[in-house]
Parts: structure tokens; sequence; C-alpha cells
């Protein structure tokens, strides 16, 4: 079940998580923060960057967009960033983009200070980090923008109800208590953005 086509409340349907990756490529090795989306995360928050240009909707694996803060402080804030190869874990990625200073996504528990932006290869190639047994079990964290007319409440009751339909098919999800949480976004919370009309993540709770 694709929730952007299930969820009737919503006109638009992003996916975010975060691991720490090693990167190279740059002045010096290190560990970073990597945050994981879909490619119309950005567009559906209303964040441009700053230099160069957003993911596309169709961006395939294998492109970056860069933190401000990991940009000035790593690179230099040189705009040549733009093109240029960084590796994550071995493997290479284009730098299309920087975003704006100051930019954090607010999602219940999703870290702050994330480094750089891609677009995985494959959202459970790093399974360990959803294993059930895991009692900070996170599929992932999840941004919605309403459409026109529905309220943050009557978004909540349809993901409530679909996110049952999911338990019931899957025996894995169903033991974890796969939930989703709805709440409103506003520009203070997320800066950079214009302001979706509603955010909301999907976590463990008790079913």
């Amino acid at each position: 079940m694709k929730l952007r086509d299930a969820a009737t409340q919503l006109s638009d349907v992003a996916a975010a998580t975060a691991i720490r990756q090693n990167l190279t490529g740059a002045p010096k090795p290190m560990q970073v923060q990597v945050g994981w989306v879909s490619p119309n995360l950005f567009e559906l928050l209303g964040v441009s960057p700053a230099i160069g240009r957003n993911f596309a909707p169709d961006e395939p694996p294998g492109r970056l967009l860069l933190g401000h803060e990991f940009w000035t402080r790593a690179l230099g804030g040189n705009r040549d960033a733009v093109g240029r190869t960084l590796f994550l874990d071995g493997h290479g990625y284009e730098v299309v983009g920087v975003l704006p200073p100051g930019f954090r996504l607010d999602l219940p528990r999703f870290p702050e200070g994330v480094d750089v932006w891609k677009v995985p290869d494959d959202w459970w190639q790093n399974g360990d980090l959803w294993s059930a047994e895991n009692p900070e079990f996170v599929l992932l964290r999840l941004a919605g923008r309403l459409a026109p007319g529905p309220s943050v409440g009557a978004a909540q009751a349809e993901l409530d109800s679909l996110a049952a339909r999911v338990r019931d098919r899957n025996p894995l999800w169903k033991s974890a208590g796969l939930g989703v949480e709805v709440r409103g976004v506003s520009s203070e919370q997320s800066s950079g953005t214009s302001a979706p009309r509603s955010g909301c993540c999907s976590e463990r709770r008790a079913a």
C-alpha cells in the first residue's frame, strides 16, 4: 500500500530517516549524519537551496544536498562544491546543491545537525536500523501536506485506519505496534521553509 495514494487527506507525502556514514572526498575524512529522504521532501516543505538545485521529483540515487553549516565547516563555503563528488562509505555522490542556513527538519526524534542529504539507493539496505527487536524501532519519519479542506484531526483518523490495515497485513509490524502520529508544523519549527499545513511521523507505539 502506497501512503501517498491511499491517504486522501494529504496532497503529498515524503519520507526521511537518518544514519551516520563515513565521508571522504572532503579535505579531511569524517563521520557525518546523513539524511535519507524521498526526492520530493524539500519541495513539499518549500525549501529552496542557497546555491545549486533541489532534488528533482524523479531524482535517481547518487546525488547529495549539503547542509549549509557542513558546507561552511568542511568545504570552506566554496561554491565550487556543487558538482563535486563526495563519498559515503566508499560510494560516490555528486553534490547538486547547498541548503539554506539554519534549515532543520523538525520531525519527532529526528536528529539535529544533519550534514548531508541523499536519495537512498535502497531504504532497507541498513536493515538493522529497523529491527523490531530494537526498543527504539522506527521505520520512517514522514512529512505530509494537507489537501485543501481537511483538518489535522481528519488526517490523523485516516492515517490511524491505514496503519491498522498495514499492521493486519504484516505480523512484524503488528508486533512492533506500528502507528502514525500527526502534528502541525509551522515555519518557525522548520527553519528556511514556507510551512506545510501539517507534518507527520511514522513510529513505534502501542497499537
